[in-house]
């Protein structure tokens, strides 16, 4: 149980650089960091996170919740919530040349910026992949889920009651599929910078704003959705 602890810079709660770690069955509540208020991870060969809560954590610029770069990340059965970042990522936070997956986990009331649950930015087009998790009542600008340049698979998933767009997505090749994208304030997903995403059976219902592609495309096949796709 990590609670209440505070670091200047990389992870109040813990921080791992340079080792393959795996965390199981562990709490990271109540932390203060510059970055990775509840959990860092650098350079790591490798990173599992599994059945683990990370909850009203707070970082000053990136990933209220968790910051991952230069390493690949397993997150499995984990919640995330109500934990903030003042620049991106209030949930998670992820950069440069780091590959993720992310399943079974749900990520609620987080708030940031730039990418209130999840924001991924990356200098190199690594894959993201997301499966049956929940993003819901994020708080922030720039999505809940904001991926810049990377490829992402997203599926069986739900966004729904976020502040901003549910998806938005900056450049990189998406796939969506099975997915519920509902009652989101903006778009249920943005594509910019010459984004492409492909969307799969999936609803979009009674976000305040369509689907939108600007400078990018947004292609859908047996959608189930009242929201057009321009």
């Amino acid at each position: 149980h990590f609670e209440g602890n505070t670091a200047s810079g990389l992870g109040g709660g813990l921080y791992v650089a340079e080792s393959a770690v795996s965390i199981e069955n562990c709490t990271f509540s109540r932390n203060f960091a510059g970055r990775g208020a509840g959990l860092a991870l650098e350079y790591c060969n490798g990173a599992t996170i599994a059945s683990s809560s990370f909850d009203g954590n707070s970082a000053t610029v990136f990933g209220g919740g968790l910051y991952v770069s230069s390493c690949s990340a397993d997150i499995v059965g984990c919640s995330v919530t109500s934990s903030y970042a003042g620049n991106s990522g209030g949930g998670l936070f992820g950069q440069s040349n780091t590959a993720l997956t992310i399943r079974q986990s749900s990520f609620v009331y987080n708030s940031s910026e730039g990418g209130g649950a999840v924001a991924v930015v990356n200098d190199a087009v690594l894959p993201v992949t997301i499966q049956r998790c929940v993003f819901a009542y994020a708080a922030g600008y720039a999505g809940n889920v904001r991926l810049h340049n990377v490829a992402s698979s997203v599926s069986d998933s739900l966004f729904a009651h976020n502040a901003d767009s549910a998806l938005a997505l900056e450049g990189g090749t998406h796939t969506v599929t099975q997915c519920t994208i509902a009652s989101n304030n903006l778009n249920g997903i943005r594509a910019t910078n010459a984004a492409q995403v492909n969307l799969y059976n999936s609803i979009l219902a009674s976000n305040t704003q369509p689907a939108i592609g600007t400078d990018g495309t947004l292609k859908a096949w047996n959608p189930g959705a009242d929201d057009s796709a321009t």
